[in-house]
């Protein structure tokens, strides 16, 4: 047992002073990319520095296999030297190694979080770079040297499905945040993906829907407060009269904002029945406090048009 703990302490000396390396390579890094003077003695300084660390990385790998910290640390370190495909793999096999009960080292949720974050950053700058090299093809001529056709897609229908998957958006899944594809926002929109309440701000009129009904149409002078609403409830799971009042600045009175979420946010699903965005939240009247609105449903998709919200520089 005294050895177990005795091995345990050393491997974590060894896992911080491995943090401490990857930290000061990181810090130098920097400062030579800032640098004009000595740039070429610095840059040979630093390359010494990510073999050592390569070396170092792939030594803690080989000798504690159900370390998940060192695998999402040598991801995000293959992520900032380009390496998508090798990061990618790093990145899920922290995350499979995490899982286990006898992981040594576990991941902390922001680095978990972050992980399935960079899995998808990486795999965008390799969907970028395929897209570049295809359309730097000449399809005709392609065309002409393979049939494409027999394995059941034109080569100008992959190119096609690259392109559509390549357009990503920000989307909010029963309070997840995401990364979607524009392919899977259009499943969505066109209701494939069942009864689920869609609000969207990627076209240019805001939209409610549900499922495969129509979609609502939001007044443009509605779609701002929608936008603040959501973002508010989201933030701490409600939003009040006071803050709608006083951080968003409307004028309206309490009686009048709920006739307007009523009559605006509420989206007719069939004849029998009205789903709405909003509800009251329990215990609110109007005349009781406090006076605020929550989610009405816990099945919806927010989508924004965005394709990038991830920080990359805290590792």
């Amino acid at each position: 047992m005294q050895g177990n703990e005795e091995q345990h302490r050393l491997r974590e000396l060894e896992m911080e002073k491995l943090r401490q390396e990857k930290a000061a390579y990181a810090r130098k890094s920097t400062s030579i990319r800032t640098r004009v003077i000595a740039r070429s003695e610095g840059e040979r300084s630093l390359l010494k520095k990510e073999r050592e660390l390569r070396k170092r990385f792939t030594e803690t790998i080989k000798n504690d296999k159900k370390n998940a910290e060192v695998l999402y640390r040598y991801g995000f370190f293959l992520m900032d030297r380009g390496e998508y495909s090798k990061a990618i793999r790093r990145f899920e096999e922290a995350l499979d190694v995490n899982d286990r009960r006898d992981c040594s080292f576990p991941l902390e949720k922001a680095q978990m979080l972050k992980a399935h974050m960079f899995i998808g950053f990486c795999a965008g700058q390799l969907l970028k770079q395929s897209l570049e090299k295809a359309e730097s093809l000449n399809v005709e001529d392609t065309m002409f040297d393979y049939d494409l056709n027999v394995e059941g897609k034109s080569l100008e229908d992959v190119l096609q499905m690259l392109k559509k998957e390549s357009e990503h958006y920000v989307a909010i899944i029963n309070g997840e945040k995401r990364i979607i594809s524009l392919n899977e926002y259009l499943q969505y929109k066109g209701g494939s993906k069942g009864k689920v309440l869609l609000i969207s701000f990627v076209e240019t009129d805001v939209t409610i829907k549900m499922g495969n009904y129509q979609a609502k149409k939001v007044p443009e002078q509605s779609s701002e407060l929608l936008r603040y609403m959501l973002d508010m409830i989201l933030k701490k799971g409600y939003v009040t009269y006071d803050d709608v009042r006083f951080d968003f600045g409307s004028t309206l009175s309490w009686d009048t904002l709920r006739r307007n979420v009523n009559r605006t946010y509420g989206y007719i699903d069939t004849k029998e029945s009205v789903q709405k965005v909003f509800e009251l939240s329990k215990g609110t009247f109007s005349e009781q406090h406090p006076q605020s609105y929550q989610l009405a449903t816990t099945n919806y998709i927010i989508v924004f048009r965005q394709s990038t919200f991830l920080e990359l520089d805290n590792f």
